[in-house]
């Protein structure tokens, strides 16, 4: 890499020369890498291309599917939720078979019934799966969209963090179209439970929203407070926070 000398500074590309400024100054340097050109002419290039369209796509389907929980996940998710996300979305692309290379897409892999079983399961923090805080059985309706948790005891189903005196449970219904990026999300009512009291039955209802034509995904959530003086404060640390989606229909 060269740099400009003299009074007249070139910015842009002549030939096989680019031109630029940085934080060290103006410089010069060659290009590098096959010309456009090339790229589309050359069939080796052709893979490489269509996976890049595609891995463009699972970028876009996973925003998607983060921005439609981010109601509900907020003070939930861990640091590696974007890459873990798309990462999910890659899986489930890879379903779609009757696409042709460099369109396969979310949309139509999850219309494949090993789709659901890749989502089940995926929680929104890492770091507290909702299986580990929670050892009482639940299960949701697809119909009506009731997550009913039975038979908490009072102590051993949930695991506390210090310094919580409550836990809470909500929960949401989030309605996906991956093909034309929408999305709605209906939160659940939180309800709230002493550490060291038993509940026979939870039993969480959602509003019922207007759907939109997508997937239907369900979502447990659990998080921790403190009340004291009669009002509520979330503990600051959130590592024991989980959110998990539970079903897919």
């Amino acid at each position: 890499m060269a740099k400009q000398k003299g009074l007249i500074k070139i910015k842009g590309s002549i030939g096989n020369l680019s031109f630029y400024t940085t934080k060290h100054g103006d410089v010069v340097r060659t290009k590098w890498g096959p010309d456009k050109e090339r790229r589309k002419r050359d069939p080796s290039f052709a893979k490489a291309q269509n996976n890049s369209t595609e891995f463009g796509g699972c970028s876009a389907s996973g925003k998607v599917f983060r921005q439609a929980f981010a109601e509900l996940t907020n003070g939930v998710s861990d640091s590696d939720l974007n890459t873990r996300v798309n990462a999910l979305m890659f899986k489930i692309k890879n379903l779609d078979k009757k696409s042709a290379h460099g369109k396969r897409n979310v949309g139509m892999g999850l219309l494949d019934p090993q789709a659901n079983e890749l989502c089940k399961g995926f929680n929104f923090n890492k770091d507290a799966p909702l299986d580990s805080i929670l050892k009482a059985p639940y299960f949701v309706d697809k119909r009506t969209g009731t997550i009913t948790i039975k038979g908490i005891p009072e102590k051993g189903a949930i695991k506390f963090p210090k310094g919580a005196s409550h836990v809470s449970f909500s929960g949401g219904w989030a309605w996906i179209d991956f093909i034309n990026k929408k999305a709605e999300l209906e939160c659940y009512e939180e309800k709230l439970l002493e550490k060291n009291k038993s509940q026979n039955v939870f039993v969480l209802k959602p509003k019922i929203a207007t759907k939109i034509k997508g997937k239907n995904f369900f979502v447990l959530k659990i998080g921790f407070i403190q009340i004291q003086g009669g009002k509520q404060y979330a503990l600051e640390d959130c590592k024991f926070n989980a959110a998990m989606i539970i079903d897919v229909g």
